[in-house]
C-alpha cells in the first residue's frame, strides 16, 4: 500500500501540507484493504499491533498506554521539557535522563542544554571572542 501511494505521486506523506487522504483511501481499496478494520476498530493488547514491526527503542507496553491515553483524548507533554517517561527511546543513545524526577538532570533537559528555570525560553548561543593582534601573534 504504501509503495501504491508512492508510485502514485504520493511523495512527503508525512508532511501535513502535503498529505493527502484520498491518496491512501485509493491505495487501500486497490489493495482490498478495509481502512475501518485498521483505524476504528477496538484492539486488544495481545495482538500484534500496528508499531510491533518498528524498532525505534520505544517499549511496547509505553506504546500500548500511549495508545490508550490517545482514545482517552489525553496526551503527555513533550519530555524534552518535563521529567522522563521511560518510554525507553534514550535508552543506549547515551542521552541523560531522570524517571520521574520533578529535577531535570544536568545541563537542562535530556541534555539538551534547556535553561527550565527561564520558561522555554532558548538560550542564546555565546558571541565570538572578540580577536585582538596580540592574540592571533
Amino acid at each position: 500500500m504504501i509503495e501504491r501511494v508512492w508510485r502514485e505521486g504520493g511523495t512527503f506523506q508525512e508532511w501535513s501540507e502535503h498529505f493527502d487522504l484520498s491518496r491512501w483511501l485509493d491505495a487501500m481499496a486497490a489493495e482490498g484493504l478495509d481502512p475501518d478494520w485498521y483505524v476504528t476498530r477496538h484492539r486488544e493488547y495481545d495482538e500484534p499491533l500496528p508499531w510491533d514491526h518498528l524498532s525505534a527503542g520505544l517499549h511496547r507496553d509505553f506504546l500500548w498506554t500511549d495508545f490508550q491515553d490517545a482514545l482517552a483524548e489525553h496526551g503527555l507533554p513533550d519530555c524534552r521539557w518535563t521529567p522522563c517517561y521511560d518510554c525507553g527511546v534514550c535508552t543506549g543513545f547515551g542521552i541523560e535522563h531522570v524517571v520521574a524526577s520533578p529535577t531535570p538532570p544536568a545541563g537542562g533537559s535530556q541534555g539538551t542544554g534547556q535553561d527550565l528555570s527561564r520558561g522555554g525560553e532558548v538560550p542564546e548561543p555565546p558571541a565570538p571572542a572578540a580577536t585582538t593582534m596580540s592574540a592571533v601573534l
